[in-house]
Order: structure tokens, then C-alpha cells, then sequence
């Protein structure tokens, strides 16, 4: 097939695929120079290339027009700064205006080229602010924030209050599309729209390497980013240094974007600014045709030094997944601190009006330090992130040391067994060295020894309420009547056991003859790892019993700060209750048979019953006995005694908040007065004991 038609939805792809393979054809007798600028400097039909001198420029384009010409393609519309240039084209092969323009003596006019305006004559870009009045709808502002199109974000700083505007009107919900907005945003839009005339007096210069510069010597790319209540940004700068000292600095690309709808934290947003500078820099690094020696990435947030820094705390979903970005496309030593008066991605974070935009230099031409030498800035590193001896760098946290391991101790385990187990081992490990003894390290553990994790409770009782706990430390025997009344502890009056040091409920139950547990029970945090798995033990321990009778079971030994809502929260994420708890499917009953709808006189219609349902329920019955039959008489009374203890040991009352209050009735205190569920006995099991576990 010699001809495509015009318009098809392949044609895009196939215009595509017959300019890449012109760029093939022209390898061999052009040479590589010719290939890559017709793959690479194209878009759509469009041609845009930039070269150091008119030689080269007048060698590239009659090479790459003959090599095109050949393959069918005609090269027209010519637009060039450089007369010199415009001179070597055939006048029918240049620009419309350019056809008519005496080169010699007249003005070169300005062009368009992908939504900035080029002045020809003294090659820079600036923009258009005419634009056509728009009603004052959400409708109207779209249209006009979609109108300024800044493809390299130049005044993308000066766009991020439109776009806030607009945000906070698609947020109004009594606001249509073609409804007039209220005063509230009618203001600060037409100020908005006084200000846009400002931006035709902006002047960009298109090369970023002076005319006066001499040979470059080094290439390399900054990137600063910021964030803030109103958005977040980066910017992209070029910095040159030539073979006589001389340093250029210019802006390359920017962004600006409005903060999410749903709030977010100021170092969230810090992050996520960071990761659109790596992203910024990598399309940079790919479309710049130039070498860049050296990438450095800024910021004037700790925190985000900090998360990229720190290889040994693990970090929440929305940070890692950002920071593995970050990793995956730089290296420590590429980041640096910057002030934020230093940080031209301020700019692009908060916004600007455009008379302000064009006082500030640091915008355009990046902060000042960037221009001095490379010793003053080079190094620059904030206070509390270090650099140890190799090229590993680590951030140092006041909360790094002896507390931050413990709570990685304690949030490795899942269940509270397994952590009393540990504990145990640990503690066990600890008298062995002590005593310099030797010893089996495993094995089974006393009671004594598994008591021992109530160490874990105390060291998040010191963590948790460390003012409380230094305080009735200072007045021992006073029993929290040092405490201020805003601790959440305070009417519990609380006080510190002298015997395993675990604050405890005071309350008034000390004469009566209940357990020590039930009469001070250990408070425990309502938001904290320790918490949620004593909650999770005790609810399988009951055979996943409802909210009031496991609230009511860890009275006996703990109070909870907000009991209902912790033990609510834990259950809710329990996935065999859930799966318990979800209604039955119910199959739908199928239409009535005929008989059953037809007017009929009285036994017309019957039916005989046989006894298939009978020989079937023998049949389920004999299965039954079966299955049954891996149990033994004693091991199910064993069963049914212990299924009678939960249910007679669940609460008939509601659990009280009141430290005075006793625990609730339940049906094994009326029946044989006293708790039904019975904790293991307690000393060292026989191993031939053992196996019951696995058996059950």
C-alpha cells in the first residue's frame, strides 16, 4: 500500500514509523548526527533544534532536509534567530512572515512555539496575557487557568493561586458549573486577573548559556523542592562554569501543584514534593542534550533528610513507598540542606502574584550560593543528619537508643504469648550471664519466668505516662494525689506497687476478698502495641467472645484507658468473628408448582411420604459418629465442660468504668460462686503432658 488516508486512528503511528525509518535510511550516508536529530527533535510535525553555531546549524539543516526530501518529507515554515540562517533557506521555505520580511534591515517578528511566545529578534519567550473575558462561573475559571498553557512551568508560581481558587469552588457543592460564585472567591479571582497583565513584561531568555560564556568546563543539574499549607513544587537549574571561573545560572523547568483535598502533613507533603524532583530530574536527565557531571537535589526539610537517610527504622506505607523512589533514582550524597529563604521551590509551593514573581530573582535565577564556589555549599548538611565513615549516611533521632529497641522488640511480635515467651528467654538469658552459670537457655519456663513479661506492661506504663509516673515516684505513699486533674489517669488514683513497680488502680476494693488483680488492676494505654495484644489474647483465649465478656476478663488483671473503644477496635479487625458474624445467604424460594396454584377441590392432589429422609438422617448420623469418634468420652466432656465454663462465665451486667465498682455478675458466680474459666495451674508441666497441646 502506497497511500494512507488522512485521519485515520492508525495515521499517527504510521507517520511515525515513515519518519523513523527515514532517520534509518540516513545513518549511512548522513551520519548518526542526522539520525538522532530526526528521532529525537520532533514532535507531532513539528521541528525544534537548538545548536552551538551557525556552521553547524547551516550543515544540520541542509543534511537533515535532503535526507528527508528523499524519503518524501519536505521541510518548510522556516523560523531562526540567526539571519545568517534565514539567508541560506529558500524564501519559499521559510515562515509566512518571514517570506515577505527583508532580512537586512527589518524586525523579526514574534513566533509561537508550544504555548510560549518567541520574540525572534532578541531570542527570548515571554507570554500573552490577552485573553478572552470569561464568566465568573467555575465554568469560566477553568477555561481560563486552561488557557495560560506553561508547558515548562516558567510562571507556574503565578498559576498555583487560580488553581487554589478553583479548587476551593468545585469543593462548594452548592455552586453548578454556570452559577456566578459568591464575593468570597469573586475577590481574590479579579485580582488575580488585574495581576495577569504583569506577565507580558516577563523575559525569559531561550539559551541557557550566555553569549559571552567561554568553553564549559562543568554541567550540573539542582533541584530544589518545597511544600507548604497552600501546595507544593520543585524547580530544575542548570549551573555552567566555564574555563575562566565564570558561573551560569538558569531555570530549566518548574512545578507547581495545590495541596490534596484530603489533609495531609506538612513532611508528607514534603516527601512527595521530594519525589517529584526525582522524577523532574530524571525526565530532565533523558530530553537534555547535554552531559550533566553532576545531579544535587535540595531541600530545607529535616524530615525528609531524615526518612531518606535513616536505613533502620521501618516506616509507614505512604513514606516507604516514596522514599524507595527516592532511593531507586539517587544517592545520599546527592542531598543537601538549604535554608528556606535559599529554596526558590518556595516560590512554587505558596504562590505569588506576577509583579512579585518578576522582583524576585531567586526564581529565575536560583538562589545566590549556586554562583559562588562549590566548598561553601558543597557539603551543606542539616543539624542532627551525620555522615559516618564510608558512603553510608544515617539519620540520628532523639528517640534512637535503648527505648527505640525495646519498641522494636515489642512490635515485632503478634501475639502476647509469644511475646511472654521471649521475654522469658531474654530474662532467663540475663540471670544465666549474671550468674555466670551454664545453662539450657530453652526449654520449659516456670511461672515466675513468664511473669516476667509484666516487665513489657511497666516499660510502656514508664513510656506512656512518664510525667505520672514521676510524679508519684517524687511523692511515694501519697497515692496520685500529686497527679494534675487533666492526666487521664487522675481519678483512677493511681499509685506505683512496691513490689513489681507497675502503676496500678488504686480504688477502694483493697479489704475485699477478690483476687490482687481484680483489686488493682495494671493500667494499660488505650493506643499501644502491648494493648492490642493483650485484647487479641484474651478474645481467642474466650473462644471469641463477645465485647462486654472479654471488657469484663481483662478487669481481672488490667485497665484500660477506654476500655470499650480499644476492645471495639481490636474486634472489628478480628477476621474470624467477622467471618462469623456475616449474615447468611438465603436462597431465594423457588414459584409455588402448579397443584399448589390451581383451584382444586380438597384431596385432589397428595402425596405419599416415604422414608428416604429418614434412611438419609441414619446416614448424617452414622457420619456424625465418625467424626466424633476421634474424641474419646473424657477428652469430650473435657470439650463440653470448657465450652460450659465461657458461656456461664460471660457477663450478665454491663463492665463499669468506676475503679469502685466490682466485677460484673455472671452465671458461674450464682452457680458455684465464683469465676467458671480456670487459669493453668501453676510450676513446670511433665513432658509426657505436652502432647495435649498438639493434640487440641
Amino acid at each position: 500500500m502506497g497511500v494512507h488516508i488522512f485521519g485515520a486512528v492508525s495515521s499517527p503511528s504510521i507517520a511515525n514509523y515513515a519518519l523513523r525509518a527515514a532517520a534509518d535510511h540516513a545513518r549511512d550516508k548522513y551520519g548518526p548526527d542526522v539520525e538522532h536529530t530526526i528521532k529525537t527533535n520532533f514532535y507531532v510535525d513539528d521541528y525544534l533544534k537548538s545548536v552551538p553555531s551557525e556552521e553547524q546549524a547551516l550543515r544540520l539543516v541542509k543534511d537533515v532536509t535532503a535526507a528527508l526530501k528523499a524519503r518524501g518529507f519536505r521541510l518548510t515554515k522556516f523560523v531562526s534567530h540567526s539571519r545568517l540562517m534565514l539567508k541560506s533557506i529558500p524564501q519559499k521555505d521559510r515562515s509566512k512572515d518571514l517570506q515577505t520580511c527583508d532580512l537586512d534591515y527589518d524586525e523579526l517578528y514574534v513566533e509561537r512555539a508550544l504555548g510560549l511566545q518567541w520574540n525572534i529578534e532578541n531570542d527570548y519567550f515571554t507570554f500573552s496575557a490577552s485573553l478572552d473575558p470569561k464568566p465568573f462561573t467555575r465554568r469560566g475559571i477553568l477555561s481560563t487557568v486552561c488557557s495560560l498553557y506553561d508547558l515548562l512551568g516558567f510562571v507556574a508560581p503565578f498559576l498555583l493561586p487560580a488553581k487554589r481558587i478553583l479548587r476551593e469552588v468545585c469543593q462548594d457543592s452548592s455552586l453548578g458549573w454556570d452559577d456566578v460564585i459568591p464575593e468570597k472567591y469573586l475577590k481574590p479571582w479579579r485580582r488575580w486577573l488585574d495581576d495577569l497583565a504583569i506577565l507580558s513584561n516577563l523575559k525569559i531568555p531561550r539559551c541557557v548559556k550566555p553569549k559571552e560564556f567561554g568553553t564549559v568546563t562543568s554541567t550540573q543539574l539542582h533541584m530544589f523542592s518545597d511544600a507548604s499549607n497552600e501546595g507544593y513544587g520543585a524547580a530544575a537549574y542548570i549551573r555552567l562554569s566555564d574555563n575562566s571561573g565564570r558561573i551560569s545560572i538558569a531555570l530549566l523547568i518548574g512545578k507547581s501543584r495545590v495541596c490534596p483535598v484530603k489533609a495531609t502533613t506538612i513532611p508528607r507533603l514534603e516527601l512527595t514534593a521530594a519525589v517529584v524532583s526525582i522524577n523532574l530530574a530524571q525526565h530532565i536527565l533523558k530530553e537534555l542534550q547535554i552531559t550533566v557531571d553532576q545531579t544535587f537535589y535540595h531541600t530545607d526539610s529535616t524530615t525528609v533528610l531524615h526518612y531518606i537517610f535513616n536505613d533502620r527504622k521501618r516506616f509507614p506505607i505512604f513514606v516507604a513507598n516514596r522514599v524507595k523512589v527516592i532511593k531507586d533514582f539517587s544517592e545520599n550524597t546527592q542531598w543537601r540542606y538549604v535554608q528556606s529563604k535559599e529554596n526558590p521551590a518556595d516560590i512554587a509551593s505558596r504562590g505569588f502574584t506576577s509583579q512579585q514573581k518578576l522582583n524576585s530573582n531567586i526564581w529565575f535565577d536560583g538562589p545566590y550560593f549556586l554562583k559562588g564556589p562549590e566548598e561553601l555549599w558543597k557539603n551543606d548538611m542539616p543539624h542532627g543528619v551525620v555522615e559516618l565513615e564510608g558512603s553510608t549516611s544515617f539519620a540520628v533521632h532523639p528517640e534512637d537508643g535503648e527505648g527505640n529497641a525495646v519498641d522494636k522488640f515489642l512490635e515485632y511480635y503478634s501475639s502476647w504469648h509469644r511475646l511472654r515467651m521471649a521475654v522469658a528467654v531474654y530474662h532467663r538469658l540475663f540471670s544465666i550471664l549474671k550468674s555466670k552459670r551454664q545453662a539450657r537457655i530453652n526449654g520449659s519456663f516456670t511461672a515466675e519466668e513468664l511473669d516476667a513479661a509484666e516487665k513489657a506492661v511497666r516499660y510502656i506504663q514508664k513510656k506512656t505516662f512518664s510525667k505520672e509516673v514521676s510524679l508519684l515516684q517524687k511523692s511515694e505513699g501519697s497515692r496520685g494525689r500529686g497527679l494534675c486533674s487533666s492526666s487521664s489517669i487522675y481519678k483512677l488514683d493511681p499509685f506505683i506497687d512496691p513490689k513489681d513497680r507497675l502503676l496500678r488502680v488504686n480504688g477502694r476494693l483493697s479489704k475485699a476478698e477478690i483476687s490482687a488483680g481484680e483489686k488493682h488492676p495494671m493500667i494499660l494505654p488505650r493506643k499501644s502495641h502491648i494493648t492490642t495484644l493483650i485484647i487479641r489474647y484474651t478474645h481467642e483465649k474466650l473462644a471469641h467472645a463477645g465485647r462486654n465478656h472479654v471488657m469484663a476478663k481483662l478487669r481481672e488483671l488490667y485497665w484500660i484507658i477506654r476500655t470499650n473503644a480499644s476492645v471495639r477496635q481490636v474486634l472489628q479487625r478480628c477476621v474470624i468473628c467477622r467471618k462469623i458474624s456475616n449474615p447468611v445467604l438465603n436462597q431465594k424460594m423457588a414459584d409455588l408448582p402448579l397443584e399448589r396454584v390451581i383451584p382444586a377441590a380438597p384431596l385432589t392432589h397428595t402425596q405419599v411420604l416415604t422414608s428416604l429422609g429418614h434412611r438419609k438422617s441414619k446416614k448424617e448420623g452414622k457420619s456424625g459418629r465418625e467424626h466424633a469418634g476421634r474424641l474419646d468420652d473424657e477428652s469430650y466432656r473435657t470439650l463440653l465442660t470448657e465450652v460450659e465454663a465461657i458461656v456461664n462465665d460471660n457477663p450478665l451486667t454491663t463492665v463499669s468504668d468506676s475503679p469502685d465498682d466490682l466485677q460484673p455478675l455472671s452465671p458461674a458466680q450464682v452457680l458455684i460462686q465464683k469465676s467458671s474459666v480456670v487459669m493453668p495451674p501453676p510450676g513446670v508441666f511433665q513432658k509426657g503432658d505436652m502432647y495435649l497441646r498438639q493434640r487440641w
